[in-house]
């Protein structure tokens, strides 16, 4: 699971098998954020230099073009969790006029072809800009899902910008572009 720390502080995590210590909070290094890592226990092979690459690619990646980097926030149960930005309760709480939307993946075609229709994508927008405040998902392999909000947050992507994208068919990526939809009143499948 990810955890964000505002902290700078790097911390150290015993890998669990008495091999040594692991790093376990890599600082990306922009605004002082810094992401914790699960434990490495698993990689047995060579540790150091898949925690070197971990944290090259963790600095490499903040130092983009994004206008308003937000790291995404996973957590792997069952069922999967992932979130990022806003939630509806704190965009309101900052003063921002709120769209939302909300799509079960009950209503989602690949969703329900697999028999796995158990949770939802909620959808938080800036209701006079358009662009995206938060994203929060529920569901079998959200996890993969959430970078698509990740991208938009990212450059201040708006709703409309949104609906422009193609969504292949059918997926379990459909229910990002309902939910948009549905934030909209523009509601297709549900």
């Amino acid at each position: 699971m990810q955890m964000l720390a505002r902290n700078r502080f790097v911390e150290s995590m015993t890998a669990g098998s008495g091999q040594g210590a692991a790093l376990g909070i890599l600082i990306t290094g922009l605004k002082h954020w810094v992401l914790k890592c699960p434990p490495l226990a698993c990689w047995r092979t060579k540790p150091s230099t898949k925690l070197s690459t971990a944290l090259k690619q963790s600095l490499a990646v903040t130092r983009t073009n994004c206008k308003k980097p937000r790291i995404p926030g996973c957590i792997y149960c069952q069922p999967q969790v992932a979130s990022i930005g806003l939630s509806e309760a704190a965009a309101l709480k900052k003063g921002y006029k709120t769209r939302v939307g909300r799509f079960p993946f009950a209503a989602n075609g690949k969703a329900v072809a697999l028999g796995d229709t158990d949770g939802f994508v909620k959808t938080v927008f800036d209701n006079d800009t358009g662009e995206l405040l938060g994203a929060h998902l529920v569901g079998p392999e959200v996890t993969e899902l959430i970078h698509g909000f990740a991208t938009a947050a990212c450059h201040e992507t708006t709703d409309e910008h949104l609906l422009q994208l193609v969504y292949p068919h059918p997926t379990r990526s459909e229910a990002l572009h309902e939910s948009t939809l549905i934030a909209l009143g523009r509601a297709i499948h549900y």
